[in-house]
Parts: structure tokens; sequence; C-alpha cells
């Protein structure tokens, strides 16, 4: 059986904040086949917290043009051709 006993919030392990854990159901055989820490509401909390500082600071790149990022690669923008505009263009 697989037991966890953190709980994964804002991109690393944590203690939860209550003693309580919860069964890991398998769907297809319907057997206990794991445990995972309970989350309480305060770390709940934290993962909202953390995931909304994601779509803050993880969506910046998404605005900014390809081309006007420092990095090396196609047209200095840090992705390959296969990956970048015209990959995409390519299965159209």
């Amino acid at each position: 059986m697989i037991t966890q006993d953190k709980l994964f919030i804002g991109g690393e392990w944590t203690k939860p904040a209550g003693p309580g854990a919860i069964d890991v159901i398998s769907p297809i055989t319907e057997e206990v086949f794991g445990r995972v820490p309970e989350s309480r509401p305060a770390n709940i909390d934290r993962a909202v917290a953390a995931a909304r500082d994601a779509l803050v600071f993880g969506s910046v790149l998404a605005v900014i043009r390809y081309d006007s990022l420092p990095f090396g690669g196609y047209k200095q923008s840090g992705i390959s051709r296969e990956f970048g505009p015209e990959g995409l263009a390519s299965h159209y």
C-alpha cells in the first residue's frame, strides 16, 4: 500500500494541518491501495494562494510575443521550430 504523509502545495511537500488520513480506492478493483493526508481549511487556503500565485506569475510569458524574449533558439524565442508558431502552423 502506498502511504503519503505530506501534501504537495506550492511546489513543495508540506505537513498537513491535521492528523486525519483518507483511503485511496482503486476505481477498477474498489480496493484500498493507498492513504493520503486529509486536507484541512488551512491546507486548502495555502493551496488556493499557491494556485493564485502560479496563475499570476506563471501566465506572464503567455502574453509576451515569442520574438521579444531574450533567449536563444529560433528567432531568439527560446523555443525550437517544432514547438513554435511554425510547428503549430504545420499541423493546419
